[in-house]
């Protein structure tokens, strides 16, 4: 047994409740080695039997599989709940906690309890540029009081684990469960004594969140939790890994959840046969009939429906950024449309500062404060660096592909406001020397610092010194891109992404800083760019559901066999998981895959992309939204897959359409539908389609492809060698491969030159 096993004592534990009170607890001692005990208690007016079973393995030998079996020998017992407890003997405040997707350094932040929601900082009135992490009032270890607790249920997570970094003693730990027992989801209730240097994690069958839940943007709930009763005879097993390795930081630690994150969880489910490139059309369609407002020339953000004006907001929810995707591969109302919006975003939504304007709602600019802001108009900088990157993508695009974007070039107001949103990045960055959550739209001045909201901008003043030809944007974008890695990414979260959760961690920001790292490693080659562009994708990959959820039987989303594996959870605050990364299709992970040949960044990214077509209303199969009382249009995505009971029901959905759309059409044009490696033989489908390869001499190869779905669908193929996947892709390369258009059900055989 190690010394890192050594500090952990488990224990098999009994327990009895009033509803969702704990009435007592009966626990039985384990030793931490390999063996088989059996106890045999009276408890709660029963006879019990109690086996565990403990397990290592020669691969993983700083590993143990506990595996624990209840029943009730004789008699029955009313509501009682088993598991393991695992007891830490040296905890402190310096340990960095993690529940995936739900918690990072224990959420140990400042708290606005009553902030209600939205939370945003013009509320609380916490301002300035040196402003901490704040939290609304979510699960949360205490920044002040010496005792505190967690409790969560395994849905409440991208994967059902608990982790921890001890920097003292340079050790990561994870603990990995399954998502249910047959009596329901698993309780992970943590609890920590800094008096006595100890910590407590009691995992338990079923999951009892005791006395109180967080709901509704509130934490203290009355917990529905309710343990079973159990029958003579009757018997429930729980499955649990513990892990512990030597790691130097945060993000050694992170990385190593990479191996973990789908060893005890149910592999994907065979996904609906529907590809992107079918569901883009429908996408498209939508968007030129429900988004399009031709009065003032814009794609709102919304599906106005009888309203006569629209809302619209840039970057973050896809404002400014759909226009690529529909600009690129869109019909010519698409293109016409896209090129007006454009027109529209550079003249009337740029504010005096040079940044853009954050909000129109009902046809009337409103600022990002939500109604707080007592006369300061309020700009999150996410937004306008979102909308930066893409307003400069589709310069690049519609100057490079004159024919097919509408003849001519990029007019001037384009690139005037690309400039003017550069150059206000830039004052900000020389006056404050940092970026920021939030600035005054009207002059540029830094409101609220702090945050990482803004983790894109890097990637846009990468870009910004190509298509701008400034090498000014490529020296700030080296600057700000190390404040962003010193400051926020080291520390093993990131923050603010959204506009309405004030600066608690989130996947938003996330996938902006990987996106912003792997920019770098494209524009200079340095090493550091790409393992800091690693240690991103793996603090990415925490907020990425590596399971496919059991949804309750008679709810929409299990009718509808959706697979839940390769959403992404937003943030700490809102506990859903969504279709696609907001608002991105997630190629820096591909670029990354290129860079490093590792295929786990492949792997992760093929679940994000395949995920999204499923939750595409169709005519043939429309999403039901029980809690709007009505089955979405044709095209329509809701952000919503809950798996978590934070709001509306598990499985359920709101009728409301969003920013997945975008994502989707993004991840249509940006990702190839088939990746192949002839001199590896590595071949992998991006898209809900199969392909293999069926022969393969010195000069070509051929590959079987299928097309399983009752739709057309469009194929890009992207082949080259491990020696070319060390060049970077030029910007445009995937979307400017040819389609290979296969019928319904379709098999053909493609043949592919090789070089």
């Amino acid at each position: 047994m190690s010394l890192a096993l050594g500090s952990f004592s488990p224990f098999f534990h009994l327990s009895v409740y009033d509803e969702s009170i704990c009435r007592q607890r009966h626990t039985e001692a384990l030793a931490l080695v390999p063996s088989t005990n059996h106890f045999k208690p009276l408890f709660a007016g029963a006879d019990w039997a109690l086996t565990s079973r403990i397990v290592t393995s020669d691969s993983m030998p700083e590993s143990f599989d506990f595996f624990l079996t209840a029943s009730v020998a004789k008699g029955s017992a009313a509501q009682v709940a088993f598991g393991l407890e695992l007891h830490c003997a040296t905890w402190t405040r310096e340990h960095f906690l993690v529940l995936p997707g739900a918690v990072y350094d224990g959420n140990r932040f400042l708290c606005r309890e009553k902030a209600g929601y939205p939370p945003v900082a013009a509320q609380t009135g916490d301002l300035g540029p040196d402003v901490p992490t704040m939290i609304g009032d979510i699960p949360r270890l205490s920044t002040t009081d010496s005792q505190s607790r967690l409790q969560l249920l395994s849905a409440d997570m991208s994967t059902p684990a608990l982790g921890y970094y001890d920097p003292h003693r340079q050790l990561g730990v994870w603990v990995l469960t399954p998502q249910s027992t047959r009596l329901g989801q698993i309780g992970f209730d943590f609890q920590e004594n800094l008096l006595t240097g100890t910590a407590l994690l009691r995992l338990t069958a079923p999951g009892i969140r005791e006395g109180t839940r967080y709901h509704c943007f509130q934490t203290d709930r009355p917990s529905p939790d309710r343990a079973p009763d159990w029958c003579e005879n009757e018997a429930a097993s729980l499955h649990v890994r513990l892990v512990t390795f030597p790691c130097t930081d945060r993000l050694s630690f992170l990385r190593h959840f990479n191996d973990l994150r789908q060893a005890l969880v149910i592999p994907a489910l065979p996904r609906e046969p529907f590809a992107l490139s079918t569901a883009r059309s429908l996408i498209e369609t939508k968007y030129n009939r429900d988004n399009w407002h031709s009065g003032l020339g814009i794609y709102s953000c919304d599906t106005p429906r009888g309203r006569k004006l629209p809302d619209w907001q840039s970057g973050w929810i896809g404002g400014g950024m759909v226009n690529y995707p529909l600009l690129v591969q869109g019909t010519a109302e698409s293109i016409s449309h896209s090129r007006r919006h454009l027109d529209w975003i550079c003249t009337e939504a740029l504010a005096p500062s040079g940044f853009f304007k954050g909000m129109l709602r009902e046809g009337k600019w409103e600022d990002d404060a939500f109604g707080h802001s007592s006369g300061t108009r309020w700009h999150m900088t996410r937004k306008s660096a979102d909308l930066l990157l893409f307003l400069l993508k589709q310069i690049n695009w519609v100057n490079q592909h004159p024919s097919a974007s509408g003849s001519t070039p990029a007019p001037a107001a384009w690139l005037n406001a690309a400039r003017a949103c550069a150059d206000a990045f830039n004052r900000l960055w020389v006056k404050e020397k940092q970026i920021g959550q939030f600035v005054n739209e009207d002059t540029g001045d830094l409101i609220v610092g702090g945050s990482d909201s803004a983790a894109i901008l890097p990637a846009a003043l990468t870009l910004a010194a190509c298509v701008l030809d400034h090498p000014a944007y490529e020296s700030l974008a080296e600057t700000t891109a190390e404040y962003f890695w010193e400051k926020f990414a080291r520390q093993g979260y990131t923050t603010g992404g959204p506009g309405e959760i004030l600066s608690a961690p989130d996947s938003e920001s996330a996938f902006g800083l990987l996106e912003s790292f792997v920019a770098r490693w494209e524009a200079t080659g340095q090493a550091h760019w790409l393992a800091r562009a690693e240690s991103a994708a793996a603090y990415c990959a925490t907020w990425c559901v590596s399971y496919d959820f059991v949804y309750p039987v008679k709810s929409t989303f299990a009718s509808m066999q959706m697979s839940s594996t390769g959403t992404v959870i937003a943030n700490a605050q809102n506990k859903h998981s969504s279709p696609g990364i907001c608002t991105l299709s997630g190629d820096s992970l591909f670029r990354l895959y290129r860079a490093t040949g590792n295929t786990f960044y492949l792997h992760l990214l093929r679940e994000i992309a395949t995920a999204l077509p499923q939750y595409v209303s169709r005519e043939d199969r429309p999403v039901l939204a029980r809690h709007g009382g009505s089955a979405m249009p044709s095209g329509w995505i809701c952000e919503r897959v809950n798996l978590s009971d934070w709001l509306e029901p598990v499985g359920e959905i709101f009728n409301g359409s969003c920013w997945c759309e975008v994502s989707l059409l993004l991840t249509a044009l940006e990702l190839p539908t088939i990746y192949f490696r002839p001199d590896t033989g590595l071949l992998v489908t991006l898209d809900n389609i199969e392909a293999s390869l069926v022969d393969r001499s010195a000069k070509s190869a051929t590959l079987e492809i299928t097309n399983p779905s009752a739709f057309p669908v469009h194929v890009r193929i992207f082949s080259e060698t491990s020696s070319g996947a060390a060049r970077p892709l030029s910007l445009h390369a995937i979307s400017d491969l040819p389609p290979l258009i296969l019928a319904p059900r379709q098999t053909l055989r493609h043949l592919i030159q090789l070089p």
